[in-house]
């Protein structure tokens, strides 16, 4: 990896990201899901089974979805880079 970019991903991961910066990141077109990859949708927990959950459990579950979002938000944008890497090919 170049060195440049070694430093930013050490900076990141090491500081974090400010608040402001990962909503630029959410609201970019870039970062937002594809209309036609269904695959990229978060999966949602059935309301009925929800309710039935332990207090403990849906707190996991509300965890995991803020951990998919960011999860798919990562591949969608290694799928939209791969897109274009496609189409310089």
């Amino acid at each position: 990896m170049e060195l440049p970019v070694v430093d930013m991903v050490n900076y990141l991961f090491d500081h974090g990201m400010r608040e402001e910066e990962y909503k630029q990141i959410v609201e970019d077109e870039d970062t937002k899901r594809p209309s036609n990859c269904h695959a990229l949708t978060p999966v949602v927990c059935n309301a009925q089974i929800f309710d039935a959950l332990k207090i403990e459990a849906k707190k996991t579950d509300s965890h995991m979805k803020e951990v998919s979002k960011d999860i798919l938000m990562g591949a969608t944008i290694i799928i939209k880079s791969l897109t274009a890497l496609d189409k310089i090919a």
